[in-house]
């Protein structure tokens, strides 16, 4: 089948790949991600290696213990591809985590001046959960969010740097803006929104973001990310001047866009699973917490080859020890009190945000005020409840999307389920 011509963004190269390697999120896990590059050596030879096409599909921080390290690794390897003209092109995408850092940081990765007024991009209804002091130039209300709450696991990131996080202090942004090099910033705010390339395989073209794209008006969010424009509102999830579909969307950027079917692969990670469907492909079975059955995994195309990093982590080691003491917390409260927990834990973040499936998943894993240190990983039952009390309540509007999660919740908490 012959792909159909298309505009050509600012962020192609001249050449057509021959072969592409994608590499889903990484999430400070460096360890991981040097073994994933030694097996891909292994599988492919160094010299094929060397002139692949590289991709990595966004998040590079949080979660794991290393964000540095990670960063200084991926800021070598794109150095040493640039100044080598005998290896191939090497891609990173924006994800939302980066997205967050960078801003938090001021390295937003935009092209210029930004266009619209930071501060603006936090809704008036969102109270709380959010870093909430002064900044010249202002920031956007992800980087708030990134610096200001426990849900973008910021916390290993600042260590990493060896920051404490405090989310409250002003002081605490000024010791990490200081400990992160400026290679580091400079990285972040060079991301790439999407990256939109030829190819010498079928259908001829790859297109990678993040997240995915919304199934309308596809070409028309391509030309938007191509030019990082935080002012174009196309890019906007639920018209929301603080959150982008491409970045952080869930079921709405799941599927591939009638638009591009038959014409480009569609390349994601973000979602915490795999899914190949035809050509949209979502590659991140670790979800940023690898383990042996849920390894950071590179995909080479266009055999679609899957290669996994080794590991010696045990099975679902995909939580701290002090989390894995859920258990013994568990039992010392009775079922309506952990009800109670998760049902604060949601409602002050709805302050924050709006709330996905996946993000109802990370709440409900709150730090107990009595025991102060652990938390609470309730299971999916102990989530249903609390959802349901609050639906009765009328203080949700829905529910739709928790299924799609939930098994996947499962598999990365089966140690305390």
């Amino acid at each position: 089948m012959e792909s159909l011509p298309h505009v050509k963004s600012d962020t192609e190269p001249e050449n057509v790949a021959d072969r592409v390697i994608c590499i889903g999120d990484i999430h400070g896990n460096l360890k991981e991600l040097c073994s994933l590059y030694e097996n891909l050596v292994d599988q492919l030879g160094q010299l094929e290696v060397d002139s692949s096409t590289f991709c990595f599909l966004g998040d590079y921080c949080d979660r794991g213990p290393n964000t540095k390290g990670v960063l200084d690794w991926l800021v070598d390897f794109k150095n040493e591809r640039l100044h080598d003209p005998t290896k191939g092109d090497v891609h990173f995408v924006c994800g939302n985590h980066d997205f967050g850092m960078a801003s938090f940081l001021g390295s937003l990765p935009i092209d210029g001046k930004s266009p619209i007024d930071l501060d603006k991009t936090r809704k008036p209804d969102y109270t709380d959960g959010y870093w909430k002091h002064d900044v010249e130039g202002g920031m956007h209300y992800q980087g708030r969010r990134w610096g200001g709450s426990h849900i973008y696991q910021a916390q290993q990131t600042f260590e990493s740097y060896h920051v404490k996080f405090d989310r409250h202090s002003r002081s605490a942004r000024d010791e990490l803006v200081a400990a992160v090099p400026e290679a580091h910033k400079d990285f972040l705010s060079s991301l790439e929104w999407v990256v939109d390339f030829p190819v010498s395989f079928e259908p001829g073209r790859v297109v990678c973001v993040h997240a995915g794209l919304e199934k309308k008006h596809a070409e028309e969010q391509i030309e938007a990310l191509a030019k990082r424009d935080l002012s174009k509102s196309i890019l906007l999830e639920n018209r929301d001047p603080g959150r982008f579909s491409a970045f952080s969307g869930r079921r709405n950027v799941l599927d591939m866009p009638r638009e591009l079917k038959g014409k480009a692969l569609l390349i994601s990670g973000h979602h915490g699973f795999n899914r190949i469907k035809k050509d949209r492909i979502v590659l991140d079975l670790s979800g940023g917490r690898p383990t042996l059955k849920t390894p950071l995994q590179a995909m080479i195309l266009p055999e679609r080859t899957i290669i996994s990093c080794s590991t010696n982590e045990p099975n679902k080691q995909a939580i701290s020890d002090k989390e894995q003491k859920n258990l013994e917390l568990m039992q010392k409260y009775k079922p309506e009190e952990i009800t109670k927990i998760i049902k604060d834990a949601i409602l002050t973040t709805m302050k924050s945000h709006i709330i996905t499936a996946w993000e109802v998943v990370l709440i409900s894993e709150v730090t107990s005020e009595v025991e102060g240190q652990y938390k609470f990983v309730p299971s999916i039952e102990d989530i249903k409840n609390a959802l349901a009390s609050l639906a009765n309540e009328n203080k949700l509007e829905s529910l739709v999307e928790f299924d799609v999660y939930s098994e996947k919740r499962k598999i990365l908490y089966k140690n305390v389920e």
